[in-house]
């Protein structure tokens, strides 16, 4: 008996680390793509990480900007730039994809492991193959990966310390204190604490004087960063000045609608099943029980539809609720019906599995000609361009290039602008940006107060007047392209100043074409 129950449990111990190893490998070659840099905002959370200590204006500041230095923003992020600055310090890109991926897979496994907690590794396969597009959505190098940790790790630990309260309050204070200064999601761990707290008070109220301590440490610890207490409201103030249009803050429905692509069916369709196994845990009254994960499942559903940037959220948030439901569920099936719910995990994750590996579809795709580690070669190209032809600005730049004008031009060159909305006022989107964008009279307003000596311009701009705009500065006799490459163009003004520069770079402009309808 002994002996049987021991090779029993070495199986499934077998089928948990396969489990595993096969979500694990299909997840990193998911989110494995070469970085497009010059589209970004890596370079400038590297120029953070390198400058923070010396520059602490950068913290509260603009900073960059030649237009608005001097407008006020939370740098709620600094901590996560001088990590990536380090990684690609002393290892490169290559060492700071591998270290970011590093962190991916940790969240990931903890989340994994949390569906083996609850579940048998077949049916927590298959939902890790369900969530998979969820889980690989956002493939950039990111401080929002550090909250994906770090909120695994609350939520692991809080569920595993319930009875070392020393223990808990302390490690609630120093994560608090690190993710607070590291990335904007940092309120996830006082929310999930909050959410305890509702789950204790509705309950037997062991734990909610516990709960209420720790709350109150991680509000403390909120206020220790280089903004206080305007750092530690940031998550709730950050769209209150957002005066551009960024695709990643749309909802998925706005996104359908605009582009007819119907990759975001797979976000409605979640959101559904969500709200399908909240209604089956209401009407079988065992929702007391898994009250924080439903609360999480909730806060997952509404900030995915909402904003496509948090589908990857979505995912996680998601995973953890629909995980206990199902465990829920699953106890109250008969042993025949459980061997065929198993059964039909196993084939639902092979059958997902090869789509990922057999398609370039959106949603389950693993391979695409991206695949692999470091920046797109060529990235730099135009960066090393501009530094060694001996171009001086004032720079016009578009929305999209900012950060990768930072990390290779900062301090010589500063920008006209960035992607950081909220280190800009709206004023200047809605007056100066946008303007001369669309219009040639604002344009020429523009040019005249700000003297731009170089139009520097990730030519991907799919806003509405981005290519518009390129094609009007090609054919104006006033700018000579000088540069251009896969992912950017640079323009010189036609001066006797530049003359120098123009008669050894610039480039015919026959070369151009416009395509009908830009």
């Amino acid at each position: 008996m002994s002996k049987k129950n021991g090779t029993n449990s070495a199986s499934a111990a077998s089928e948990r680390w396969i489990a595993l190893g096969v979500f694990l490998f299909l997840f990193i070659i998911g989110i494995a793509k070469q970085l497009n840099f010059p589209a970004s905002d890596l370079g400038r959370h590297i120029k953070n990480g390198e400058l923070v200590f010396d520059f602490p204006s950068l913290l509260s500041t603009n900073f960059y900007s030649y237009t608005l230095p001097d407008y006020p923003f939370v740098n709620h992020h600094w901590l996560g730039g001088y990590l990536f600055f380090l990684a690609q310090k002393f290892t490169g890109f290559t060492g700071l994809h591998v270290f970011y991926l590093g962190t991916m897979l940790a969240a990931m496994f903890l989340l994994m492991e949390d569906f083996l907690s609850k579940l048998n590794w077949k049916l927590s396969l298959g939902l890790c193959m369900v969530l998979m597009p969820f889980l690989i959505f956002r493939k950039e190098i990111r401080p929002e990966g550090f909250s994906y940790l770090f909120f695994m790790l609350w939520f692991v630990v809080m569920n595993k310390w319930k009875e070392k309260p020393k223990q808990l309050i302390l490690f609630a204070f120093v994560l608090q204190l690190i993710w607070v200064n590291t990335h904007i999601f940092f309120f996830l761990a006082p929310m999930l604490t909050f959410f305890h707290l509702i789950k204790e008070w509705l309950g037997d109220k062991k734990q909610l004087r516990l709960y209420l301590i720790v709350l109150m440490v991680q509000a403390v610890a909120c206020l220790i960063n280089p903004n206080l207490l305007k750092g530690a409201w940031s998550p709730f103030a950050i769209f209150q000045e957002y005066g551009y249009m960024v695709s990643e803050n749309q909802s998925v429905f706005f996104m359908q609608n605009r582009t007819g692509w119907m990759r975001y069916l797979h976000v409605e369709v979640l959101g559904l099943a969500y709200f399908a196994g909240l209604l089956w845990v209401i009407r079988k009254n065992q929702w007391k029980a898994i009250l924080p994960e439903l609360l999480l499942g909730l806060v997952g559903v509404a900030y995915g539809l909402l904003a496509i940037r948090g589908i990857t959220l979505m995912g996680i948030l998601c995973g953890i609720a629909m995980a206990s439901v199902l465990s829920k569920w699953f106890e109250s099936l008969l042993l025949a019906q459980k061997k065929s719910i198993g059964v039909f995990s196993l084939v639902l994750t092979v059958f997902l599995g090869l789509v990922g590996l057999g398609t370039k579809s959106y949603a389950f795709s693993y391979l695409d000609w991206n695949n692999g580690l470091g920046l797109i070669k060529g990235s730099n190209q135009a960066g090393e361009f501009f530094n060694k032809s001996g171009i001086k600005g004032p720079i016009f730049n578009n929305y999209d290039i900012g950060s990768y004008l930072i990390y290779h031009h900062f301090p010589r060159e500063r920008v006209f602008t960035d992607n950081r909305p909220e280190a800009y006022s709206s004023d200047f989107f809605e007056n100066t940006y946008n303007p001369c964008m669309k219009n040639e009279a604002d344009w020429k307003k523009a040019l005249k107060k700000y003297d731009f000596n170089c139009i520097y311009f990730y030519r991907h701009d799919n806003t509405e007047f981005g290519q518009p705009f390129l094609i009007r500065r090609i054919d104006d006799p006033e700018w000579i392209p000088v540069f251009v490459d896969d992912f950017n163009i640079i323009l010189l003004r036609n001066t006797a100043a530049n003359t120098g520069i123009l008669n050894q770079f610039a480039l015919d402009k026959s070369m151009f074409r416009s395509v009908p309808g830009n």
